[in-house]
């Protein structure tokens, strides 16, 4: 039998002489305060109403046929989690933090049988195996309690794991009863439990769950599609298929985790690059996969195939957002996939001075487009995926599509500097985009010194790249010792151009918070301190800073952008 019938059973009766692991093929564990919130205010109502049990959720396993031997004689049966892997950590996450509540309230020999359940007799045996970068971070909780620093996770996997620990056992201190809560997690909250014997069936069950009128995740839900495709057509496809196939989604999740790249972008992106004629607009998720069911069922790309691909996007993806500079321009999708499509190109990559002309074309008319001109996710969406498509499957010259890129950018550059010269930059750009124009501005007025920009210093700068740490209010946000009275202009409240353009400096690191409020001849000798920022050096030239120096500055700063990004 594929699949056994499901049974009703509580959390006690799921746990019981089963181990469980999560393939390294799934997406690892990703939940947030809120879904875990969610789960805690069930398990309150269930208290609170007396009742004597409650429903909670559907859990899907495929038993492996695998089993450890523990006591002698007893056997564990090893299931891999398909679906339900989220909750399922999080309570047994909840299991170790009422053991570590039990210990600490001298209630050791009850502490030791929950123990017993999440650690086996052989203590290499753990009850719940996760996978990619989690896996130790889970088993060090399971195992010692260590909760872990947060400020050390390097993926997105382990910083919530961490935060799982922390709300959890806040939770079991907040119910104040430890033992109590143990029983209404084992006997009292029920799940539909489902056991797949086929490997077959995983993926056709999944997809299935995953439409179940739930939130649909289309990364999660492509790969399930893929690897049925794949099961399907086994006899078909060369020898060790879907094992491949799982290689390339372990790896692509292993990326995910890192944080960089959206999921929402990566199965978009890659439909467009890799249909010839793309939709008008672009493929939005639900299309994109239909598009990519289609190529696999009618033999037009295997589901290795459309695998590696995915795989290649999100690593082009993550190698371009690992760049700052690139930061600076992707704030919305359609850069990101013109990126994408230039990186993916065959005859680009071939040819890596065409490339990076058209890297840096992208980069001129992106910045100008979306950040100068305050673009967003509706513009040009279709101009920018008909060029994307060219770029990859089509054959333009090097000269045409840099045309093209000056043809989707081509915004008045009067009219788009007019406007910047009355908004407030600090709160309608990102960090990134501030930082990026006042390096374009450093390059210029280093080159006009014979010099080149100090690296090291700038490094420094984009490592730690936020408002708070480098952009600098000349004219203070705030001025609570009065240093700045009369610095202004009669009726003009300060708070309508302390944000301007004109006003901001980029420090490294530590040197924002030294200056504070100072008046401006005290943050000249602070500046002074500052090497190898020339944009700096011409602020401190200055004897005075007010308003009038604010709007001169801001006139030649929009002066320079028109050069930089027109010309």
């Amino acid at each position: 039998m594929a699949l056994q019938e499901p049974k009703l059973y509580t959390l006690n009766e799921v746990l019981h002489d089963r181990l469980f692991r999560v393939p390294p093929y799934q997406r690892g564990y990703s939940w947030t305060a809120a879904e875990r919130g969610a789960l805690f205010q069930d398990l309150q109502n269930l208290r609170d109403l007396r009742r004597d049990e409650h429903f909670m959720a559907t859990l899907v396993f495929r038993d492996t046929g695998k089993h450890e031997i523990i006591g002698g004689a007893d056997r564990l049966r090893i299931y891999d989690v398909v679906d339900g892997q989220q909750r399922l950590t999080t309570l047994v996450i909840l299991l170790k933090a009422i053991e570590k509540s039990l210990r600490m309230n001298a209630q050791k020999a009850q502490a030791e049988k929950v123990d017993a359940i999440l650690v086996k007799e052989k203590k290499d045996l753990i009850l719940l195996q996760t996978n990619h970068d989690a896996r130790l971070t889970l088993e060090g909780y399971l195992r010692e309690g260590h909760t872990g620093e947060l400020d050390t996770a390097q993926t997105l996997h382990q910083r919530e794991l961490m935060h799982a620990y922390r709300e959890c056992e806040s939770f079991v201190a907040e119910w104040a009863n430890p033992l109590g809560l143990l029983d209404l997690l084992k006997n009292k909250i029920k799940f539909v439990f489902f056991v797949l014997e086929d490997a077959s069936m995983v993926y056709t069950v999944f997809e299935v769950l995953n439409s179940r009128g739930l939130d649909v995740d289309w990364l999660d839900k492509m790969k399930s599609t893929l690897m049925g495709i794949a099961f399907e057509k086994k006899k078909k496809l060369p020898a060790g298929e879907l094992s491949n196939v799982e290689h390339e989604w372990t790896e692509i999740y292993r990326v995910l985790g890192k944080e960089r790249v959206l999921d929402a972008d990566v199965l978009t992106i890659a439909a467009n690059l890799c249909a010839d004629e793309p939709p008008a607009k672009g493929f939005q998720e639900a299309n994109a996969l239909e598009f990519f069911r289609i190529e696999a069922h009618q033999n037009r790309l295997t589901p290795l195939e459309a695998s590696k691909f995915l795989r290649q996007v999100v690593k082009t993806l993550h190698e371009l957002l690992e760049d700052p500079r690139h930061r600076a321009i992707c704030r919305v999708k359609q850069p990101r996939l013109l990126a994408t499509a230039i990186q993916l190109c065959s005859r680009l990559k071939k040819d890596s001075k065409s490339q990076e002309r058209a890297m840096a074309a992208w980069e001129k008319a992106m910045f100008r487009l979306y950040v100068l001109a305050g673009g967003d996710s509706r513009d040009r969406v279709g101009d920018c995926v008909r060029l994307a498509s060219e770029i990859r499957n089509g054959n333009s010259s090097i000269q045409q599509i840099i045309d093209r890129f000056d043809d989707i950018a081509n915004d008045d550059p009067d009219e788009v500097l007019a406007a910047l010269n009355r908004i407030e930059v600090y709160d309608r750009w990102t960090p990134e985009e501030i930082i990026y124009f006042f390096l374009k501005y450093e390059e210029k007025l280093a080159a006009e010194n014979g010099e080149e920009i100090d690296q090291v210093t700038w490094r420094k700068i984009w490592e730690k790249a936020s408002k708070e740490r480098s952009v600098e209010h000349i004219y203070p946000q705030k001025d609570p010792r009065g240093n700045w009275k009369g610095k202004g202009r009669q009726n003009v409240n300060p708070e309508s151009f302390v944000h301007r353009l004109g006003n901001l400096l980029i420090l490294p690191p530590g040197i924002n918070s030294k200056v504070g409020t100072l008046a401006f001849a005290d943050k000249v000798v602070i500046y002074k301190s500052v090497s190898g920022l020339h944009h700096v050096r011409k602020v401190i030239t200055l004897r005075d800073w007010n308003l009038a120096a604010i709007e001169k500055r801001e006139k030649d700063l929009l002066k320079f952008a028109k050069e930089q990004w027109w010309k």
